[in-house]
Formats: C-alpha cells, structure tokens, sequence
C-alpha cells in the first residue's frame, strides 16, 4: 500500500501521487503531464533547446554579420543591378546571404530572434538600394520582400 504525504507547494494537500523524476508528493494541482508520467513543476518545465536559444556574443556576432553582409551587397547591388528587371532575383541571393552569414555568425542558431536579425539585415540591404541607386523600380520591392521570405525561412 502506497504512502500518504503533503504536497510540498500544498501543505494541506494529502496525496498519494509522486513525482515520475524525484519522487516528491504532489497535489493534482501542480501535477504536470510528462512524456513519461507526472511530473512536479520542477521537474516538469521544459527546456530550451540550445539551437532555439540565441543569447549574449551568438546574438551580436549574427546582428553584426547581418548588417555589415546587407548593406555592402545593398551598395553592390544599387550600383551594379539597380534597375534591371532580373536584378529582383539577385535581390533573393541577397537574402540568401544575408541569412548564411548571420547564422554562421551566430553559431547556426535559429529562432524568432534570428529571424528579427535576417530580416533586419535585408531591409538594410533594401535601404542601401534605395539610397544610392540611380534607377529604382518595383522590381527591387518585389525582390526584396521574397528576399525576407526566403532570409526568415533559413534561419525558421
């Protein structure tokens, strides 16, 4: 027959039901559902992957590569392809670019962050077209907005 003993959160909880990792009582109250059985809240929390956990010198090193790559490809593409009607699709290279650097940057790491930091990085790449372009079209619009898509898709 299984002991009776208070929830440690619940002193005036009597249960029976333990923890499935530490063997703690705990009340139905602050069971959490584990893949393997019930758990407490201490046990029961989950953890951040590590590839999901962008933090400190990973998140500047990806934010630095991701603004140095968009607006040097933004100044080569303003004054090499600003204004051709195929340039759009060099525009997705740029955010292809974009994208593998920030994530080598930041030691191939992904998540929301990452995705804020490619995004960022192709609109300053847009904003450099823009800027010192001799022609501009929509076609650098286009580009640019599938360039986010396909930057934010890397890094996803």
């Amino acid at each position: 027959m299984a002991s009776e003993g208070a929830c440690r959160r619940h002193p005036q909880a009597v249960t029976r039901l333990r923890c499935g990792s530490c063997d703690e009582f705990i009340c139905p109250a602050c069971t959490v559902q584990g893949p393997v059985g019930m758990r407490c809240p201490d046990c029961g929390r989950s953890a951040v992957t590590p590839t999901y956990d962008v933090s400190g010198a990973y998140l500047l090193r990806a934010m630095a590569a991701s603004a140095a790559v968009g607006a040097a490809s933004g100044l080569i593409y303003a004054y090499l392809f600003a204004g051709l009607m195929w340039g759009s699709l060099l525009m997705l290279g740029i955010g292809y670019l974009v994208a593998e650097a920030a994530s080598a940057a930041g030691n191939r790491r992904r998540g929301r962050t990452m995705q804020y930091v490619v995004g960022a990085g192709v609109v300053i790449a847009l904003v450099m077209a823009l800027l010192f372009a001799r022609t501009f079209t929509a076609w650098t619009l286009i580009g640019a907005v599938a360039a986010v898509f396909l930057a934010v898709g890397r890094v996803r």
